[in-house]
């Protein structure tokens, strides 16, 4: 297996789990803006780390676009917490929707990333205040909401390097 990691990181957490599964892998690490596609050619397995907005999973069009002979491998980043099923059931249908048809089977990896109001841009700002006005409306609150609420404004960080083991102990199998 020749691996090599790629990702799409806006605030850095996603880059910063791309850096440090290069290291246990020994391979090269490449933010997919910019990069050439003739540069994956002698790559024989490629993982993805993504970060996810709105749903969406960062660097996945690069990659059904310029990658259609190579294994891949799929990590998203987020700042919503993966260890709740709901979490990585609507991740999971996310990308999936997104994947190509033949690709449907991809592993798929779901990794905490981090939040840093002080960092978002004004969009991504207003979009955040927005949903939290959102739920601050509603009466019957789920997990996910009450997590929201906890962690308003405020600046976190959750990458954690041995949360990468699962897809090291997968790619080293394969």
């Amino acid at each position: 297996m020749k691996p090599v990691v790629l990702y799409a990181s806006r605030y850095g957490h996603t880059q910063r789990y791309a850096q440090w599964l290069g290291e246990s892998l020994g391979c090269p690490v490449w933010n997919v803006k910019g990069l050439s596609p003739a540069s994956l050619a002698s790559y024989d397995t490629i993982v993805l780390g993504g970060s996810l907005y709105a749903g969406c999973m960062g660097g996945l069009s690069f990659l059904t676009r310029h990658a259609k002979a190579q294994k891949w491998v799929l990590f998203t980043c987020g700042a919503a917490d993966p260890a709740l099923e709901v979490i990585r059931q609507n991740i999971r249908d996310n990308v999936e929707k997104a994947l190509p048809e033949n690709r449907r089977d991809t592993p798929l990896f779901f990794l905490r990333g981090g939040l840093d109001y002080s960092r978002l841009s004004p969009l991504h700002r207003l979009i955040m205040w927005a949903f939290h006005q959102a739920i601050l409306k509603k009466k019957d609150l789920t997990e996910v909401d009450r997590q929201i609420l906890n962690t308003y404004g405020k600046t976190l960080d959750f990458t954690r390097r041995e949360t990468l083991q699962p897809i090291v102990d997968f790619l080293q199998k394969a």
